[in-house]
């Protein structure tokens, strides 16, 4: 039987808020334990969209040049086993119980990374709250040790690295970084094979839709600017969504005059 995520959520919470005595006590306890020189950091983005995580890079910049650590050494993906369904999330919070973190910062203002943080055992835990907040982060923002509020209007990369003062980070560059891997130089060769893109082509993407109504602009508008585009300089329009867009994609696409365009799911 599969289980939606709210239902996960606050069959946990309610477990967990049964036992937030018993896990913060052992919290604190830990503070004795802390590991000054290399200490394990839980660090929990945000996962909406590409950019959410862009955005969250310059965190992990400054914990690997503070701490002298080039890698990510555990990547934990909640939508894969072990971790997926009503018991794997039981898992998954067993999973950073056992791991012995000291430090845990939520990048999101999201109730449920107040749970894993919490689960994390680490002695502080750092998260960001929104001017407004809904009931459940009002019901479990407490079980964090700080609450860095994000004021309307600030860059958001560096509000998160703000986070990072309770380690002794402060004052940094946002430096935002993305990588390219040789499988993503490979499918990205594949694509454009695929739909007779050739190097000496003119290439933009246009990505149509956002994570909110709110921040979408109009696809009427885009459909403009990718005509003048074509027009002007024999642009290839590539059209960037995840899978779930393809239908919204199709959509922008059919407004755009002539073919030269190419969906990609990202």
């Amino acid at each position: 039987m599969q289980f939606n995520e709210p239902i996960k959520f606050f069959f946990y919470a309610g477990l967990l808020l049964l036992a937030s005595p018993v896990l913060l006590l052992w919290a604190r306890f830990r503070k004795g334990k802390l590991r000054p020189t290399a200490p394990k950091i839980l660090v929990i983005p945000v996962l909406t969209r590409v950019g959410d995580l862009v955005s969250a890079t310059p965190v992990f910049r400054e914990i690997k040049i503070k701490y002298y650590n080039p890698r990510i050494d555990e990547l934990i993906n909640i939508n894969k086993e072990p971790f997926r369904g009503l018991f794997g999330r039981g898992r998954l919070y067993l999973h950073l119980m056992k791991k012995g973190f000291d430090f845990a910062f939520t990048l999101p203002p999201s109730p449920f990374g107040s749970l894993l943080a919490l689960s994390s055992l680490a002695p502080f835990r750092v998260k960001t709250v929104f001017p407004s907040r809904s009931m459940a982060e009002r019901l479990t923002d407490w079980l964090n040790t700080e609450l860095k509020p994000y004021k309307a209007g600030e860059f958001l990369p560096g509000h998160y690295l703000s986070l990072l003062q309770t380690v002794g980070i402060s004052g940094a560059d946002v430096v935002k970084e993305v990588f390219i891997t040789a499988e993503g130089e490979k499918k990205v060769s594949e694509f454009l094979a695929s739909n007779g893109i050739s190097g000496g082509d003119f290439l933009v993407g246009i990505a149509p839709s956002a994570g909110s109504k709110r921040k979408e602009w109009p696809m009427e508008r885009f459909a403009v600017v990718a005509d003048a585009l074509a027009e002007k300089f024999k642009a290839r329009v590539v059209i960037i969504d995840g899978a779930a867009g393809r239908e919204k994609a199709g959509k922008f696409q059919s407004m755009i005059k002539g073919s030269r365009t190419a969906f990609a799911a990202v």
